[in-house]
């Protein structure tokens, strides 16, 4: 133990590595405190805190194995989702271009609709604060005439 503290006290550089791999760690944790917090705020599932630790913690040797055994699953999934969603149609003798824009024009009703109501919401936000902003002007000149 003494050794160490002697090479801390005698070798300015090593110093300032101990010092800046210090701060480093420091840093990584306060990131993995946040990203945790925030990620239990915006989902509420303790699981995808746990899901996203143990992304964290997987060595970098075997996080590309893990990643490119998800991904070559997701592709295959894809693929063979493309394949049978185009034989379905074959079968069924409907046109792809006609189902693509089928379906994208369906799914244009759903978000033309949020896109309306949050219109509106932010009108009916603005409306009751300029009422209550007027309210409390009010209120506060009422008790200094008063």
């Amino acid at each position: 133990m003494n050794s160490y503290v002697a090479v801390l006290r005698t070798n300015r550089n090593f110093r300032l590595l101990y010092i800046g791999q210090t701060i480093s760690q420091l840093g990584d944790w306060f990131n993995s405190v946040a990203v945790s917090a925030l990620l239990l705020d915006l989902t509420g599932s303790a699981t995808a805190v746990a899901w996203m630790m143990l992304q964290m913690e997987v060595p970098d040797r075997f996080r590309g194995r893990v990643f490119a055994a998800e991904l070559a699953l997701v592709t295959l999934m894809s693929s063979l989702s493309s394949y049978f969603t185009a034989y379905g149609l074959d079968r069924a003798g409907w046109s792809p271009r006609t189902m693509s824009f089928g379906l994208g024009a369906l799914f244009c009703v759903p978000g033309g609709l949020w896109l309306l109501l949050q219109a509106r919401w932010r009108e009916t936000d603005l409306s009751s604060e300029r009422a209550s902003a007027a309210a409390t002007r009010e209120e506060v000149l009422e008790r200094q005439l008063g």
